[in-house]
């Protein structure tokens, strides 16, 4: 697998989030954030363009055979979060990590078998707006705004039932570009700093690539439609923050 996307996405997360702190050096106040989330997910495939393999019997479909594509369950991420504060506007970028528990159903059914484990690394960056009133209610209060991220396939774990009753032979690691809405609330508790913070997020239409890609044995009696399993998802998320020191003017 080549290391390209990999660097290049990288690459994208931390020059936004550099670009956001020289930006920031040019308004008359900044703040800068910690944040460590816990977040459960619910993830789910695109209809048309989802990984597919046909082969098997089956009467009822259209070509005689079984028609399966890759199902998702609930999985549980932990997230590290590092942004800037300008005004009513944060900048930030997350660092996630979980495991994604992915069975292989039949099309239009929620019956099928377990097919791999994958670690999954995921990196975005937001750009944030606050909708309460900042001369009252300070950071607290209710934000929204969007995200563009990554997700990368760190290893993957093939169930043995699939390699021998499918004839799978690898799931490739691969990696998977996608755009979407964040919102949150804060709500600051103590003095030193410290705020709970809850939200969630939702992936829109429109990703690239995908968080792995499905390769057959030769010999397999299944034949590939399409090879890259792609992943949408809708997640809520609970945590706590710190900010740090505010900055003056620079100028």
């Amino acid at each position: 697998m080549s290391h390209f996307p990999f660097i290049a996405n990288i690459g994208i997360l931390f020059s936004t989030f550099l670009f956001s702190q020289i930006e920031a050096q040019e308004i008359s106040k900044r703040s800068s954030y910690i944040e460590l989330h816990t977040a459960v997910q619910g993830s789910f495939g695109p209809s048309l363009s989802q990984a597919e393999i046909a082969g098997g019997i089956d009467t009822l479909s259209f070509d005689n055979k079984k028609h399966l594509s890759p199902g998702f369950k609930t999985s549980v991420a932990a997230e590290f979060v590092a942004g800037i504060r300008r005004n009513k506007f944060q900048f930030q970028s997350t660092l996630g990590y979980y495991k994604q528990d992915i069975g292989l159903l039949e099309k239009f059914s929620q019956s099928g078998d377990p097919f791999f484990i994958a670690d999954l690394l995921s990196v975005k960056a937001s750009a944030l707006l606050q909708l309460s009133n900042t001369e009252k209610r300070g950071p607290n209060g209710f934000y929204t705004g969007f995200f563009i991220g990554s997700v990368f396939s760190v290893s993957t774990t093939l169930k043995d039932e699939i390699k021998i009753n499918y004839a799978v032979k690898v799931i490739r690691p691969y990696s998977e570009i996608y755009w979407g809405i964040d919102y949150s609330y804060i709500q600051s508790f103590g003095k030193k700093g410290w705020y709970a913070i809850a939200g969630a997020s939702i992936t829109m239409p429109g990703l690239l690539g995908g968080i792995g890609k499905i390769e057959m044995e030769n010999n397999s009696p299944y034949t590939i439609i399409r090879d890259k399993i792609q992943m949408y998802t809708v997640r809520g998320f609970i945590g706590i923050g710190m900010r740090l020191k505010c900055k003056p003017d620079s100028k």
